[in-house]
């Protein structure tokens, strides 16, 4: 069993949301991210997570760096008080960034990722 973990900073405090209970692994979940100005809501499989509200007057955030999906390369996470230092395996299905769907295959730089999706864990989502 894990948790899902949603966090973001727009400069003055990093807000966060986790799911109460563990989902199980080996099987599919949805998960659904949105943040408009400082506030942050998730959804997992079809339920309301809650909502976390970024402190301080800023309302847009600005990335600077490298977005990260599932984990952190090299063990150095600067969130991992949070999420702790184990990286997420299994496989992401569909990944939107606004509108638009994220592309893996460009624009992307791959740490020990592989094409597809692993048939032991398509076999578990039953």
């Amino acid at each position: 069993m894990s948790h899902f973990y949603f966090s973001f900073n727009l400069g003055d405090g990093t807000a966060e949301l986790s799911t109460d209970e563990p989902l199980e692994v080996d099987a599919w979940h949805s998960a659904e991210i949105r943040r408009n100005g400082r506030l942050g809501r998730m959804e997992v499989d079809g339920t309301a997570v809650g909502e976390a509200e970024a402190q301080g007057q800023m309302v847009r955030l600005s990335i600077t760096s490298d977005i990260y999906v599932g984990g952190f390369p090299g063990g150095g996470a600067p969130f991992a008080e949070l999420a702790g230092t184990v990286n997420f395996t299994g496989c992401v299905e569909d990944l939107y960034l606004g509108p638009d769907p994220a592309d893996f295959g460009r624009h992307t730089q791959r740490i020990d990722t592989k094409e597809g999706c692993v048939e032991e864990v398509r076999e578990g989502s039953s």
